[in-house]
C-alpha cells in the first residue's frame, strides 16, 4: 500500500498515468476527505493540491506561549475591544482566538461597559490569573451566607422557586452567580 508521500514523491504525471498509484492515490483520497472525487480524471489538478496541501497541513505544529494562563471557549473567534488613544481617538484592537497573548486577555477583560466585561468572561473556560483572584473574592463574598440566607437572596430577587428550592449551598452559590451573568 502506497501513502501521501510515497505518491508525491512518485509525482502527479506518474500517479494519474500509472493504474496502481491512482488506485492507491483514489483510496488515500477517500480515507483522508470521507468521499472519492467526482471524476478522478476531471477534478484530478484540484484534488490533487487538495491532497498535497492536506499533507503539508498534518506536520505542522502549533507552538504555544507557556506564559499563557487562560483558555478560550472559541479559538477561531476574532475578539476586539475599543479603547480610546492618548489622542482622543477610539481605536480598535482585534485578534484570533488562538493568538491571544495575555496582554489582550487582561485589556480584553478591562476595557468596556459592565455588561461586555461579565459577558466577555463567560467566553473564556479558563480566566486569566489575575482574574481568578478577583472571582474568587466575590464567590467569598456568597460563600460565607448560610443556605437559608442565599435561599432568602433568591426570593428578594424573584427568581423562579422551582429552580434553586432543591440546590446544595455550593450550587445555589453556582446558580445565584449565573443569574447575574445574564442581568
Amino acid at each position: 500500500m502506497y501513502t501521501i508521500d510515497d505518491l508525491i514523491k512518485a509525482g502527479k504525471s506518474q500517479v494519474r498515468h500509472t493504474a496502481d498509484l491512482m488506485t492507491a492515490y483514489m483510496g488515500l483520497f477517500k480515507e483522508k476527505f470521507g468521499r472519492e472525487p467526482d471524476c478522478a480524471g476531471c477534478t484530478f489538478n484540484n484534488d490533487w493540491n487538495r491532497l498535497i496541501t492536506y499533507s503539508n497541513q498534518k506536520n505542522q505544529k502549533i507552538m504555544s506561549d507557556p506564559n499563557i494562563t487562560f483558555q478560550l471557549r472559541d479559538k477561531s473567534k476574532i475578539y476586539s475591544y475599543d479603547f480610546q488613544h492618548k489622542n482622543g481617538r477610539m481605536i480598535r484592537t482585534r485578534v484570533y482566538g488562538h493568538m491571544m497573548s495575555e496582554e489582550f486577555a487582561e485589556k480584553y477583560l478591562t476595557e468596556g461597559n459592565e455588561r461586555q466585561l461579565q459577558e466577555r468572561k463567560a467566553e473564556f473556560k479558563i480566566l486569566p490569573i489575575k482574574f481568578i483572584e478577583e472571582e474568587n473574592l466575590s464567590n467569598d463574598i456568597l460563600s460565607k451566607n448560610t443556605l437559608k440566607e442565599l435561599q432568602q437572596l433568591a426570593t428578594e430577587k424573584k427568581y423562579p422557586e422551582d429552580e434553586w428550592k432543591k440546590l446544595k449551598k455550593e450550587e445555589l452559590i453556582v446558580f445565584l452567580e449565573a443569574k447575574e451573568l445574564e442581568v
